[in-house]
Formats: C-alpha cells, sequence, structure tokens
C-alpha cells in the first residue's frame, strides 16, 4: 500500500446501496457490527474484569465507534475498486495528467460518466457557521478592533509620545506670554491629534460591513443554504476554470465535531483532499452560448447575472477577515456531483520511491 487515507466524510448508506447492487446486500457485514456492539454491552454488565481483560478496558461506545471507522474505511476502497472495475469512475487527476485543458476538453472526458473522483485544493462553506458569525460580526469587528487598540496604546513608543504630550501641557503654566502660550497650545493638540490618529488607523484592522449587508445575507442563507456545507474543489494545478461542487451532510462527517475538523483543515485547506461522487449536474456548453449570445442581442443575461452575483457574493465575504466566503453558483464547466466520500490521500514516500 503506497498511501492511506485520512477519511473525513462518508455516506455510508448511499456506498452500501451502491455495494449491494453489485454485491447482492451487505446486511451480513452490517448485522454481525451491530451484534459486536450490543455483546460488549453485556459483558461488561456482567463481568467489568473479564471485558476488561479481553478488550483492554475499551468501553462498548468506543468499540461501538472503532468498528463504525473501520467499516467506512472497507466500504469506501471497496466502492472504489468496484467503480473503477467496471468502468463507471473516472479519476480527473490520472485522466488529464498529459492533457492541454480547457473547458472542451474537461467536459469531453466527463461525457457519458457517471462517477467522478477528484484531488485538488478545496474550500469549505459551512453556512451556519458563517450565519452564526455575521450576526456578531459588528460585535466581534468592534471587540478586536477595541482589543488591537488596547495592544497599541501599551506600546512604548506611544506612551513615550504620550508622556512628551503631558510634559508639554505641565510647562504651558510657566509660559507668561500669551501669544506663546497659545502657539504650545496649539502645538500640543496637533500632537495629540496625529497620535490618536496613528493610533486609530492602527487599531481599525476590520472595517464592518453595512448592517442592510449582514442582514440580507443572513436572510440569504435562511432562504437558500440554510444547514448546508458546501465543498468546492479545484482538481487542476494548471487549470483554474474548473470545479467540483457537492454539498456535505454534518451526519455524515467521521468526526461527531465539524468544529475539530474545521480547525484541524481550515476552510481553505492548504492540503489536497479527494472527493468522491456521483455526477448530478452539468450545466451544458449550449446553455452557455445561448446565454452569451442573448447578451449580445438583448443585454446582460440571465447566465452573466448569475456569474456576476456568484462573484460577487464571494467577493464580498472574501473582503471580511475571517468570514466565510459562500456560494452555490454553478455554471459551465463546473459540475455538481453528489458526494459518496472526502478523504487526504496520504503517500507513503518510502514504498513510493522504491515503485
Amino acid at each position: 500500500m503506497t498511501a492511506i487515507k485520512d477519511l473525513i466524510y462518508f455516506d455510508q448508506d448511499k456506498a452500501s446501496s451502491l455495494l449491494s447492487q453489485f454485491e447482492g446486500g451487505l446486511t451480513k457485514e452490517f448485522h454481525e457490527g451491530k451484534e459486536v456492539s450490543e455483546n460488549k454491552e453485556r459483558t461488561n454488565k456482567v463481568d467489568v474484569k473479564v471485558f476488561q481483560r479481553e478488550f483492554g478496558g475499551m468501553d462498548s461506545e468506543k468499540f461501538t465507534r472503532m468498528q463504525t471507522k473501520i467499516l467506512h474505511h472497507n466500504l469506501l476502497n471497496q466502492l472504489e475498486s468496484f467503480l473503477i472495475d467496471n468502468n463507471m469512475l473516472l479519476d480527473l487527476n490520472q485522466a488529464t495528467k498529459e492533457a492541454e485543458l480547457d473547458d472542451i476538453v474537461i467536459r469531453s472526458l466527463l461525457e457519458g460518466v457517471s462517477y467522478v473522483r477528484a484531488e485538488g485544493y478545496c474550500t469549505i462553506n459551512d453556512f451556519e457557521r458563517l450565519k452564526k458569525i455575521m450576526s456578531k460580526f459588528s460585535w466581534l469587528v468592534d471587540f478586536i478592533n477595541k482589543c488591537n487598540k488596547y495592544s497599541i496604546e501599551q506600546n512604548e513608543d506611544i506612551k513615550l509620545l504620550r508622556l512628551q504630550v503631558e510634559e508639554i501641557k505641565k510647562g504651558l503654566n510657566d509660559i507668561k506670554d500669551r501669544n506663546k502660550k497659545a502657539q504650545q497650545k496649539s502645538l500640543v493638540s496637533s500632537f495629540e491629534k496625529d497620535i490618536n490618529e496613528k493610533v486609530k488607523a492602527l487599531s481599525e484592522v476590520i472595517a464592518s460591513p453595512d448592517e442592510w449587508l449582514l442582514e440580507g445575507f443572513s436572510e440569504w442563507v435562511d432562504t437558500f443554504n440554510k444547514d448546508q456545507i458546501h465543498l468546492r474543489s479545484k482538481p487542476f494545478d494548471n487549470y483554474e476554470g474548473f470545479e467540483v461542487i457537492c454539498n456535505l451532510k454534518k451526519s455524515h462527517f467521521v468526526e461527531d465535531d465539524l468544529n475539530h475538523i474545521m480547525f484541524s483543515y481550515g476552510k481553505n485547506p492548504n492540503v489536497k483532499l479527494t472527493v468522491l461522487g456521483l455526477i448530478t449536474s452539468k450545466p451544458s456548453l449550449e446553455d452557455a452560448e445561448a446565454a452569451k449570445q442573448r447578451e449580445f442581442l438583448d443585454g446582460e443575461s440571465n447566465y452573466k447575472k448569475v456569474r456576476s452575483f456568484g462573484n460577487s457574493v464571494l467577493n464580498v465575504f472574501d473582503s471580511m477577515e475571517g468570514i466565510e466566503a459562500f456560494g452555490r453558483f454553478v455554471t459551465y464547466p463546473d459540475i455538481t456531483i453528489y458526494p459518496l466520500g472526502v478523504y487526504r490521500n496520504i503517500e507513503n514516500q518510502s514504498l513510493k520511491s522504491n515503485l
């Protein structure tokens, strides 16, 4: 084995349904896994010492979770093998290794293909997480800027400048000449203004957008993207114009806590992830060309509006530091898939070098 998988997401029900059509059912395998969990629970109730001696002190809940993860990996490997053996799966990376890519080349490769596997850099957009951040965005911006301002005020250079201003203020009482005193007061005011403006400029690292924008996008999420998590994968390093897009169900993540995955990999993982799934939507070239023709004849087309609005949404949120970008705006040549699995392929370099 030259690589192992860090399994992040797996639709067990869908994969089992597909495999059962090849193998005539997987009931026995699932039944045995369930029996193991139940038997260990009963053993635990009868004799704790025996249970601990046989299973190293592992409780029934952990044992069941281990069995589930093993089953996930086994099913995923089986599913990939069956799809490849039956010529139903296109590996986009392998298929385009030597090709000069453009929209037409990519789409011709996808002609008649049902399942795809693609490895690339991804963006993971959790809409509920985004909405939560947006609801507190103004407060968060204010808090971050105040913290930054406090930190700047503690800077030794700023402290020294303020101290110098205070010393000048104290000396004003000793100046008898009215004109000179007024001149010094003006100088002090100018110094203070410069210091305050400098502190403000340095501390306001994040600008808060208008409230209407935050409220509007929150409503948009509730209306169109409620409880959705979008994964957008760019499988080609040398061609940016194509994405594989899918929606991930929270219940199918291998880890129970999605925050753990987001912390580990981030919204924009800097390692490549592999996504496997069933193609569900391929906007056609004819639709795209027709839309462009309508645009030429009638002005701005719906195609252009969708692409433009999608880009606007992404640009708005990309401009907000720390805020999740989002959008399901799928146009030619992108495709949408029903995701079966998402994983990180970790190569064994020592074995690979010997091949």
